[in-house]
């Protein structure tokens, strides 16, 4: 039976639940080492997938924000992701 709330709605409203709880937890820019725990994956192994060349990579690497020589996250564009939604 399907849904009479478009698709799109819901999305929107996972991703927003998704981005206040990473805002919560983590503020609004995630450490490799609060993203290697959002997603239940050793530090190195993230480190090591995030310098691939994959899609993976790719849609991670694409919130990804350098503040001198430290890499960070957006937790609203992760929450996109997370919720299942296409990236930029």
């Amino acid at each position: 039976m399907q849904s009479a709330i478009p698709t799109q709605f819901l999305e929107h409203t996972a991703a927003a639940k998704i981005e206040r709880e990473l805002t919560e937890r983590f503020g609004p820019l995630l450490t490799a080492d609060h993203l290697a725990e959002v997603l239940h994956r050793p530090l190195e192994s993230l480190r090591w997938s995030l310098w691939q060349q994959n899609e993976f990579a790719r849609t991670i690497n694409s919130t990804r924000v350098k503040i001198g020589r430290r890499n960070y996250y957006r937790a609203a564009d992760l929450a996109v992701i997370l919720a299942g939604g296409a990236t930029q």
